[in-house]
Formats: structure tokens, C-alpha cells, sequence
């Protein structure tokens, strides 16, 4: 797996967003993407401020929703079992070497 860059950050962000049911052409705008055709660059000028903070701010739900400590419930991770103390040394429950 290739280490992960900013930029999926905000794939991330644009596929979440239209999961959550906005339109393409919205989550375009989020993104500060050109807009196609003639009407919608020249004549349209609407930029759907009020539509784009609605979509964002769910998606900021969505995401404070996968933080564990939003969750008074939830349990710090523990590991399942000790790590090795030192690189030559086994883990606890390996084999011995024979």
C-alpha cells in the first residue's frame, strides 16, 4: 500500500460527501472545480453558498462520528498481546527455534 498524501484527504472528503447524497456538480463546487458549459460559466453566477456549507457541515458529522472519543463509551485500544522487548527476542508465543 503506497503511503497515503494530502490530496486523498480531499477524495476522500468528495466521495463522502456524494455518498451522502449531494449531487456531483455540488460537491464540484466544494472543490473549487471549473464548472462545464456556456450557462453555467457565463450566465449562472449562483454559487450555492448556503447548499455548500449544508454538505460540508454534515460531512464534518460524519467524520467527528469515527472518533473514538466522541464516544463515552468507547475503550482505548489495547494491544492483544506484549511486544518483543528487543529485536532478537521472540514474541511470547512463538516456537521455540529448534
Amino acid at each position: 500500500m503506497e503511503p497515503w498524501q494530502l490530496r486523498d484527504l480531499r477524495r476522500t472528503a468528495a466521495t463522502g460527501i456524494a455518498r451522502l447524497g449531494y449531487s456531483d456538480e455540488l460537491v464540484g463546487r466544494i472543490l473549487g472545480h471549473a464548472r462545464k458549459g456556456v450557462t453555467s460559466r457565463v450566465y449562472q453566477k449562483d454559487v450555492r453558498l448556503e447548499e455548500r456549507r449544508k454538505a460540508l457541515a454534515h460531512w464534518a458529522l460524519r467524520v467527528e462520528r469515527l472518533d473514538p472519543a466522541n464516544d463515552p463509551f468507547s475503550v482505548a485500544a489495547v494491544p492483544l498481546r506484549p511486544t518483543p522487548k528487543s529485536e532478537g527476542e521472540p514474541p511470547p508465543d512463538s516456537e521455540p527455534a529448534t
